[in-house]
């Protein structure tokens, strides 16, 4: 089964790492440059994980997030939040998503981070 991975990130290096690493470690990914094309993205199609940067143009990380508890409240559970302001992620309530990773990260730290989401979600999914 191959997993689809969405990555929003407005740092393009960044984004182009990240999704780089993941398609190695098999993932099928798609990117987003920022929050709104993260949310459309997210109305069309069904991710399996999400990593999510917070600081973003246009809609940050956080109304990413609010769309998601409005529209997908599942997904929430399978997002890794990564982000270079750990005291801006401290002062948003993150406690709904899989993992919060502090940048810059370790690529294995990442991957781990996106594989336990995706079985996280693939659990509670077979649970209902």
């Amino acid at each position: 089964m191959t997993n689809r991975v969405l990555v929003a990130d407005d740092d393009e290096p960044i984004r182009k790492l990240v999704a780089k690493v993941l398609q190695r470690n098999g993932f099928i990914v798609d990117a987003a440059v920022d929050g709104q094309d993260a949310i459309e993205r997210l109305q069309v199609d069904r991710f399996d994980a999400c990593v999510l940067d917070l600081m973003m143009p246009r809609v940050d990380g956080v109304g990413v997030l609010r769309f998601m508890q409005e529209h997908d409240p599942p997904m929430l559970a399978r997002t890794i939040v990564v982000t270079a302001y750990p005291r801006t992620a401290k002062a948003t309530d993150l406690s709904a998503v899989c993992e919060v990773i502090s940048k810059p990260f370790e690529v294995d730290t990442l991957v781990n981070a996106v594989r336990s989401c995706v079985e996280k979600g693939r659990a509670a999914s077979d649970a209902r």
